[in-house]
């Protein structure tokens, strides 16, 4: 798969009971935020705030439950151990990820949750622990009016023992005709729990105007930083990257591009 390793590319069987998947693929957590947000892919996409946990892995295997009329999903993936199989010492470094999801008519909730083993930090034992990110995202979307909100937790980011991590988000959208699309974002973070003057948020406007198979788009992104932080627009793969040059300062960012669906 390695030809393929910027997006998804993987091997599956597909019937009534569900589908299977083996290569290189979104974990469900990331999938579980890509289907509530406006800013996908581009300058104001929220994952410059979440922490990383956003992930497409290789050597994945995932299940998706099969389409339910009531509109109840879900997968379930599981990651090869990345560790030193010959080393009977070495910490497991493998990795779950789960979300299970309802969504009747224009309504949509689901929740998600990702445990990465500690060797997945640190090979060797007792180093570190496991990681655990917990999601809850919840959407109304008519087609003309839409309404997006997240939360995030974090338990021993990283591998630390005990560093806590939040974020909550909200979105919003507004088409008031087939060629015009008007939307924004707030996310904040606090990275540590435990410390003060080190969150961070991010604001996005923006305004689409689709064309048949082009759809052309304007955005603007601030990311706002506390005293203690230094955090950047476009922590994610949609580009490069802005940092402000100091704590506190903020960063922001204007787009103007298109996207084109074939």
């Amino acid at each position: 798969f390695s030809p393929f390793t910027s997006r998804n590319s993987f091997f599956g069987l597909e019937s009534r009971y569900g589908t299977l998947l083996g290569g290189n693929h979104d974990i469900p957590l990331r999938t579980l935020g890509r289907k509530i947000t406006y800013f996908e892919d581009t300058i104001g996409d929220f994952r410059s705030t979440t922490m990383g946990v956003d992930e497409r892995l290789d050597q994945i295997l995932l299940y998706k439950l099969p389409r339910f009329d009531s509109g109840l999903g879900g997968q379930l993936s599981y990651r090869l151990d990345q560790g030193d199989w010959t080393d009977p010492t070495a910490a497991t470094a493998d990795a779950f990820s789960g979300i299970l999801t309802f969504a009747p008519g224009d309504f949509l909730v689901g929740v998600g949750y990702q445990s990465t083993a500690s060797g997945n930090f640190n090979p060797e034992p007792d180093e570190a622990v496991s990681e655990g990110v917990f999601r809850a995202v919840g959407q109304f979307d008519n087609g003309s009016f839409g309404l997006s909100a997240l939360y995030q937790g974090i338990e021993n980011y990283g591998g630390a023992d005990g560093l806590a991590a939040m974020t909550l988000g909200l979105e919003a959208m507004f088409m008031p005709s087939p060629r015009w699309r008007f939307k924004g974002s707030y996310y904040g973070t606090d990275p540590n729990t435990d410390l003060d003057d080190n969150s961070y948020a991010q604001f996005a406007l923006g305004v689409d105007h689709p064309m048949d198979a082009v759809t052309f788009y304007l955005q603007y992104a601030i990311m706002m930083n506390d005293e203690n932080q230094r955090n950047g627009l476009g922590n994610n793969d949609w580009g490069a990257s802005v940092y402000p040059s100091e704590s506190g300062k903020s960063a922001s960012g204007l787009s103007l591009g298109f996207w084109w669906d074939f």
